[in-house]
């Protein structure tokens, strides 16, 4: 992912990804601008959930999904009552845990060399 150019191209409050419905694989398309309500990492994971999701289930039925979801909440304010929404918000909650976990077992190994440095340079002090 090129996040760092999505932040160059950041405009008004607006996320989106579309899916080609021609073909079984799908392409997907995703574009994500800043929004007030989320960071753009959030934003840039909540999407690509919506990519992963797609990849797993076809482009065809995706979109058939979505559009289902759309008929059954149109207005905006139940945008986040779609299925399809709530598995792209799972996907960037389960990226967000593994962040944390991966920089929490960083900084745990860390700790465990600079102590296992420690050890050595007191026994090599002792020589």
């Amino acid at each position: 992912m090129k996040e760092r150019g999505l932040r160059r191209n950041e405009q008004n409050s607006q996320a989106d990804t579309t899916v080609s419905d021609t073909d079984s694989n799908g392409v997907t398309h995703i574009t994500i601008y800043e929004d007030s309500s989320r960071t753009t990492d959030d934003q840039v994971k909540h999407e690509w959930g919506h990519e992963q999701h797609a990849r797993k289930v076809g482009g065809t039925k995706f979109v058939k999904l979505a559009k289902e979801d759309q008929k059954k909440y149109p207005n905006k304010e139940d945008h986040d009552s779609r299925e399809t929404e709530k598995v792209a918000d799972k996907f960037k909650d389960q990226v967000n845990k593994d962040i944390k976990e991966a920089k929490e077992k960083k900084k745990e190994d860390e700790k465990m060399r600079k102590k296992e440095q420690s050890k050595h340079n007191d026994d090599v002090k002792q020589i």
